[in-house]
């Protein structure tokens, strides 16, 4: 039979020694090979003279197939279900719900998941603005995860987003969930920030499905003294003063701020503010206040900082910022915010001065034709 000449290469590496042996070993890493393919090792040795040694033994070893993985440029696909739970729903929880997408589109499954929620809509560019979560590792695609958010503040709108990523960082924004916490248990200062019309703007159609028994108050002020005037309430007014008399409730409506009384801590979707009505569009919305103090409502449902809300004098007054009115002596220097207990002040500088839809707030008056002017954000 007849063979082929072997092809003989000489390898150009040096062996490294380990002195930790006697006689010390050597090593050497052979590159370069072609892939399944047999080949047998010899080695000489050579003195400082060029005299070779005799031919050392010769091992066989076979190299592997090759395995390079391609530029993996795919990402993840995009969860497009995200939902709020409503039926988990606490005053300071919610509770998301997805389907699993793959690691490559719809298939596999993915590395890692990066979940942010903010009072404010999240997108591709402000997502790592968000609050970071927990998250659980992904499942199979198609299975179905969810997670509860906690520690959350009461009778608050929260935007929910997730990515997905694989091993090399590609990745994919799901679409935006939007929940709101439920009303803690006593008072909460709230607004409605829808319009409504007839028979769904009473006072009951409003409250009634969210706290039951309906505990509702308003002030109405009848002086520049913050203790000047008294309650109209639902099912009837508070006065602790004999001097002024106020009425009851009878509808509520965008840009106003009420006291409302939850029983029981909101538990399993229970007392979470809803209405029947239309969001406001237009895009700037005014609310007449009284000389003293005035219990206002974002009548958009996206937060208004402070300093976004301007300030004029009567209907047809030129606006100036809040600011201005405030060093105008128009207006308090500060938005009061009801926690529970008290009234704080957040004054026009302050980042925590902010409306927030459903939630309501106390402006002081220092003139008896103000008009605060709240632009659509």
């Amino acid at each position: 039979a007849e063979f082929n000449s072997p092809q003989v290469l000489t390898f150009s590496g040096q062996p490294t020694r380990d002195p930790r042996f006697a006689p010390p070993t050597e090593t050497i890493t052979v590159t370069g090979l072609t892939p399944e393919t047999q080949y047998w090792f010899a080695v000489k040795a050579v003195d400082t003279q060029g005299h070779l040694s005799p031919l050392s033994g010769s091992p066989t070893a076979t190299t592997t197939t090759t395995n390079v993985s391609p530029l993996d440029i795919t990402a993840p696909g995009s969860i497009t279900d995200l939902a709020v739970v409503a039926a988990n729903t606490t005053s300071t929880s919610i509770t998301v719900l997805w389907t699993a997408t793959g690691d490559d589109g719809a298939v596999g499954t993915a590395t890692k998941y990066e979940v942010r929620y903010a009072t404010v809509p999240l997108t591709t560019r402000t997502f790592l603005q968000g609050r970071s979560a927990p998250a659980p590792q992904p499942a199979l695609a198609g299975r179905a995860e969810q997670i509860a958010l906690v520690g959350l503040a009461s009778n608050t709108q929260y935007f929910v987003a997730i990515k997905v990523m694989d091993e090399v960082g590609n990745s994919s924004l799901s679409n935006l969930a939007v929940g709101q916490t439920g009303l803690r248990r006593g008072y909460t200062l709230v607004s409605i920030p829808k319009t409504l019309v007839t028979p769904n703007d009473t006072v009951l159609s409003v409250f009634g499905d969210d706290v039951g028994t309906v505990t509702a108050y308003r002030w109405s002020s009848r002086g520049g003294a913050v203790d000047t005037g008294c309650y109209d309430g639902y099912p009837g007014p508070f006065t602790y003063d004999s001097r002024y008399t106020c009425s009851p409730i009878v509808t509520v409506g965008p840009g106003m701020g009420y006291y409302l009384y939850n029983v029981n801590e909101s538990t399993g979707g229970r007392a979470v503010l809803d209405a029947v009505g239309n969001p406001v569009t237009a895009p700037t919305y005014d609310v007449a206040i009284a000389l003293g103090l005035n219990m206002v409502g974002n009548p958009y449902e996206r937060e208004i900082h402070l300093s976004a809300v301007s300030v004029k004098r009567g209907a047809t007054g030129a606006s100036v910022s809040y600011q201005e009115a405030v060093t105008n002596g128009w207006v308090g220097p500060a938005v009061l915010l009801f926690d529970g207990v008290v009234n704080r002040p957040y004054d026009v500088l302050d980042p925590s001065a902010v409306f927030k839809p459903w939630n309501g707030g106390w402006i002081q008056s220092f003139v008896n034709d103000a008009v605060l002017v709240f632009s659509s954000p």
